[in-house]
């Protein structure tokens, strides 16, 4: 009798389970499907079986969750230890400065070329000469809307400081730089005077490939001079560099992979956009080339997994993008030893990506056991995203 009670017991514990599971995932399905009115949710567990399945094999837009496919296409191209280069040439008292597109040329960076120039000895500059030429020229990112917002900025072989300035007005109408290793210039100081007295932004210089490379130029002096290099006399033109070596092959102190986490946590379009045209096999380098490259590398590492997915820019700016729930699942799982370069908020290491009534979240959520890979893409206008991780991460 005791035996028999015991095998009832069991089996009575067995069904409870059964039922009580059964009836979790199916009040998971159903809160999900209230939340979902267009959209996809998946996700997986620590070894890669799906447990929250929500129409993961329709096409929708990525919008920036479309950067770590970026990201992990930079990896398999580069290697995380490669660093972006700009060179330089000095002659007498003339310099050249050729961009070779770093993504991440900015102000420290400057400051260090002038630093080695003067090491080289150079002591006056009277002709600054910029060569953008690596690029093509007028590079039309699909989606960019040439507005005066840092999301849009220009794209191009030479760019600083990701053709935007940090700068402020003060109540008297005086225009000062925000960020005190930047020198004020005299074109950002024009374009700051549209700022309201008493405001700091960081705004979108110009969608004008000269007045960039105008930036670059007065820029560079004015950090020149700081540098103890005499620049009161230089003029700046716009000329190809001598067909020779460099005198100083300038390497970005930044790694690729610090480059990529800044990337990711500050859903930079630019650096995104500027990586995908350096893959460009072409010279100058072209937007169809560099797509080309793309998607011949994202083949490489998916082969057929990523069939059917839509690639037009690599930051997530074109609507055109489109991407399954399961292929973003498929690329979370090939990034999973970079998964540290995502920023963590709440124990989800988490990229998300926003356009008008496009609301996703992609990444990994920590558990004791490892990594859980999940993607909430909505195409709807109401952004319930928050609401489902928080539905993910009891599961």
């Amino acid at each position: 009798m005791g035996l028999l009670l015991k095998k009832i017991f069991s089996f009575v514990l067995l069904f409870t389970l059964f039922f009580s599971s059964y009836s979790s995932a199916a009040d998971l399905s159903k809160k999900i499907k209230g939340l979902v009115r267009n959209g996809t949710v998946l996700l997986a567990n620590e070894s890669g079986k799906i447990i929250v399945d929500h129409n993961s094999n329709a096409f929708f837009v990525p919008a920036s969750i479309v950067k770590i496919l970026t990201s992990l296409v930079a990896l398999e191209k580069w290697g995380s230890d490669h660093r972006f280069t700009t060179s330089v040439y000095a002659k007498e008292n003339e310099v050249w400065l050729k961009g070779m597109g770093d993504p991440s040329l900015v102000s420290e960076e400057l400051i260090l070329i002038a630093q080695h120039l003067k090491k080289l000895g150079v002591q006056h500059i009277n002709q600054l000469n910029l060569d953008a030429s690596y690029f093509a020229t007028e590079i039309d990112i699909p989606g960019t809307s040439g507005t005066n917002n840092p999301y849009d900025a220009l794209n191009g072989a030479l760019i600083v400081n990701f053709n935007s300035a940090f700068v402020g007005k003060q109540k008297n109408g005086t225009v000062y730089s925000a960020e005190p290793i930047t020198p004020l210039t005299p074109l950002t100081t024009l374009k700051a005077k549209k700022l309201r007295s008493g405001q700091e932004e960081r705004i979108n210089l110009t969608m004008k490939q000269s007045e960039s490379l105008q930036y670059v130029g007065e820029l560079f002096l004015a950090i020149c001079n700081k540098e103890g290099i005499d620049t009161h006399s230089a003029t700046i033109q716009f000329s190809k560099a001598p067909e020779r070596k460099p005198d100083y092959l300038h390497h970005n102190s930044q790694k690729l992979e610090q480059i990529l986490k800044s990337l990711l946590k500050y859903s930079n379009n630019f650096i995104a956009n500027q990586i995908l045209l350096q893959l460009s096999k072409e010279t100058p380098k072209t937007l169809s080339g560099a797509i080309n490259q793309y998607r011949e590398i994202v083949h490489k590492l998916f082969n057929e997994d990523l069939k059917g997915a839509q690639f037009f820019e690599a930051s997530g700016l074109s609507r055109d993008n489109r991407i399954t729930a399961q292929q973003m699942l498929n690329v979370l799982q090939k990034f999973k030893p970079y998964a540290s370069l995502l920023s963590e908020k709440r124990g989800v290491l988490l990229k998300s990506g926003t356009l008008t009534g496009v609301y996703n979240y992609a990444g990994y959520i920590k558990t004791k056991q490892g990594l859980k890979p999940f993607v909430i893409m909505l195409s709807q206008s109401k952004n319930n995203r928050d609401e489902i991780l928080t539905l993910l991460k009891k599961q």
